[in-house]
């Protein structure tokens, strides 16, 4: 395994630190905005001698844990809240 190396691979679980975790060859793979469930298609962003990191290219099958967040889309998730000063 090398930087750059592409993989498909399941997300096994989540992390303490709210990354998705695999496994490739017994090897542990951190996977940054991955969930439990997902199928995804990583690339190796860095390399340890007990684990790696990598990151999404593409969701091959989402799992049913992911959800959009309730203000994608509405106009007024850009406003500042009532009240606020910046």
């Amino acid at each position: 395994m090398q930087k750059g190396d592409k993989f498909s691979v399941k997300i096994d679980k989540m992390s303490n630190l709210a990354t998705g975790i695999a496994k490739i060859d017994g090897q542990v793979i951190f996977v940054e905005n991955a969930c439990t469930g997902d199928e995804a298609e990583i690339e190796i962003t860095n390399i340890s001698k007990s684990y790696a990191n990598a990151k999404v290219i593409n969701i091959i099958s989402p799992s049913p844990y992911r959800t959009e967040p309730p203000w994608t889309g509405r106009r007024e998730a850009l406003r500042p809240a009532p009240g606020w000063r910046g």
